[in-house]
C-alpha cells in the first residue's frame, strides 16, 4: 500500500509493505521494492513492515537506494520463541530482523519493537505475528 500525505508542509510518500518470504527470495524482494520506490518520491519517502529482508540484503538497497534504516533492538522474527512453525522448537540461533522501516530524503525515524510477548486467549497461545 502506498500513499501520499504532507507533514509539516513537506510531501512524504508512506509504504507499507509486505515482501516475498524465504532466503531464496531476495531476487523476488529486490524486485518488488522496485516497484514500490518507482511509485516514491525518495526526496521524502517512509516505508516499513514485515519485508523478510535479510541484513545483507537491506544493506544493498540503503546504499543503492540512498535510504537509510531506522534500526530497532531485538529480533522480531524469533521461530524459537514464538514456535509458528512444528519444527521452530529446533531452531537454535538469535533469530532475525523481518520487520523494517527504511527512509528517504527529508524524512528520519526511529523504530521500536512491540508486542514480542506470547497472548493467551481462550486456553491457546499465540504471538502477534501468528
Amino acid at each position: 500500500m502506498v500513499g501520499r500525505a504532507t507533514l509539516q508542509g513537506l510531501p512524504v510518500d508512506l509504504a507499507s509493505v509486505h515482501l516475498h518470504p524465504g532466503a531464496a527470495g531476495a531476487a523476488c524482494r529486490k524486485e518488488q521494492l522496485g516497484k514500490v520506490l518507482g511509485r516514491c518520491d525518495l526526496a521524502g519517502c517512509f516505508l516499513l513492515d514485515d519485508m523478510d529482508v535479510r541484513e545483507e540484503e537491506v544493506e544493498e538497497w540503503c546504499s543503492v537506494r540512498g535510504l537509510a534504516e531506522a534500526k530497532h533492538c531485538g529480533t522480531s522474527w524469533n521461530p524459537a520463541r514464538n514456535r509458528y512453525h512444528a519444527q521452530s522448537a529446533d531452531f537454535r540461533g538469535r533469530g532475525f530482523c523481518f520487520d523494517r522501516v527504511l527512509c528517504s530524503g527529508h524524512v528520519a525515524a526511529q523504530a521500536f519493537l512491540v508486542g514480542q510477548c506470547r497472548v493467551f486467549c481462550d486456553g491457546k497461545d499465540f504471538c502477534l505475528s501468528d
